[in-house]
């Protein structure tokens, strides 16, 4: 289940970096006034966008590492349980 919300983090980061290195420098071509007008706006609108995250809770979000983070902590818990006893 983690595995897939992190693929959407993974997959918006290689969505943004594909339209900002290969959709941008494509409109550069354009000279006329309207399509000028058009490249800039489709410039501001790139570079707003964010990276789409899914949360747990309010704060955390999932991310590539956090399956094997979450694994890391179930771990670190069951050898201190062991050791208690």
């Amino acid at each position: 289940m983690f595995r897939a919300f992190a693929g959407v983090h993974t997959e918006s980061l290689s969505m943004l970096e594909f339209m900002r290195e290969r959709l941008l420098p494509s409109l550069i071509g354009y000279y006329d006034s309207e399509t000028r007008v058009r490249r800039r706006l489709v410039k501001k609108y790139v570079r707003s966008l964010p990276q789409l995250k899914v949360y747990i809770g309010s704060v955390n979000f999932v991310e590539k590492d956090t399956p094997f983070a979450m694994l890391n902590f179930c771990f670190d818990q069951i050898v201190s349980l062991l050791l208690i006893r």
